[in-house]
């Protein structure tokens, strides 16, 4: 199996552990922010659950197995993908009325059947209501796996059904030497910016074939310099950039966020600077999620952070 993004993280070896120690929960719930492997994790644990391997000194899944190899695929007649039905962004009930339906019904090939719903948010009220049963009590047979942003897009009910499995950020290198795995290739400087400027995996690979994420990436970089060189004007051109795209100028305040994070990391920034750092760039975020103009959050932004890197 691929395990490129996962591979010896805290995340997979909690998987394993629950695998190796027999309590694997028939339903999991995967948090993680948007790159950061979380669908990944969650066909490991599917392929975990149909692999057919005989265990014993085998690593489970074993990846030679049909089963397996099936799963490389995404073809296993034993994994079920949920999502939104055509044209719609939400998954509704009668989605889960399916589920209901199916989770009763033996395997196919494997001993067990997986339920995937990857954006589980994508859910509705009255959808998620309708698999409480379901998961409180499901089949012997049946196991249903969630991702999510975050656990708070799902309803608590929900949540208390489903044992909780976070996808912790990467440090930055080690976000670097799964770049240069994954890219061999690729200019070292350019992964190592993207590592420095992308707070996952996903979000830094998708960039190589966005020009306009290499262009936030650049200016978050730029943000960052002149922060440390105590550059107001040029803080503010950056930020004002943006004035158009409240969006994106939220994708970048995430990535000067990351920048700044890398930066400490490094010795360029005291812990205190990068504290005060981060508390402006929430700050920033909460603003602009408040609609406040961006000439006047610019402002304000760029004369705090210059006041930041001079302490």
């Amino acid at each position: 199996m691929n395990r490129t993004l996962i591979e010896r993280e805290e995340a997979y070896r909690a998987l394993a552990a629950l695998w190796d120690g027999g309590r694997f929960p028939h339903t999991l719930l995967i948090e993680g922010a948007p790159g950061s492997g979380k669908r990944t994790l969650a066909y490991e644990a599917a392929a975990m659950l149909l692999c057919r391997s005989s265990g014993g000194s085998e690593e489970i899944p074993c990846g030679a197995c049909p089963s397996c190899r099936k799963m490389e695929k995404r073809l296993h007649p034993d994994l079920t993908v949920v999502g939104p039905e055509p044209k719609k962004q939400t998954i509704g009930v009668d989605a889960v009325r399916a589920v209901r339906e199916n989770a009763w019904i033996a395997p196919h090939e494997a001993d067990r059947r997986v339920f995937l719903i990857p954006e589980a948010q994508n859910l509705t009220a009255a959808a998620q209501n309708a698999l409480l049963k379901l998961i409180e009590e499901p089949p012997e047979a049946a196991y249903f796996l969630f991702t999510v942003p975050s656990r708070s897009a799902l309803l608590e009910t929900v949540c208390s059904r489903a044992s909780h499995l976070p996808l912790r950020e990467m440090a930055s290198p080690r976000r670097l030497a799964v770049l240069r795995h994954l890219r061999p290739g690729e200019d070292p400087a350019l992964l190592e910016r993207l590592a420095e400027g992308f707070p996952t995996v996903g979000q830094a690979l998708a960039s190589l074939e966005d020009p306009a994420a290499q262009r936030l990436e650049a200016d978050a970089a730029a943000l960052l310099d002149h922060t440390l060189h105590c550059e107001r004007y040029a803080l503010m051109k950056v930020l004002a950039g943006y004035e158009r795209d409240r969006e994106g100028l939220s994708r970048l305040l995430a990535s000067f966020r990351a920048r700044s994070a890398a930066a400490l990391a490094k010795g360029e920034l005291s812990a205190l600077q990068c504290g005060v750092i981060v508390d402006i760039i929430e700050e920033a975020q909460f603003r602009v999620s408040q609609n406040v103009g961006v000439p006047l959050l610019s402002a304000v932004a760029a004369a705090r952070l210059v006041q930041s890197a001079s302490r």
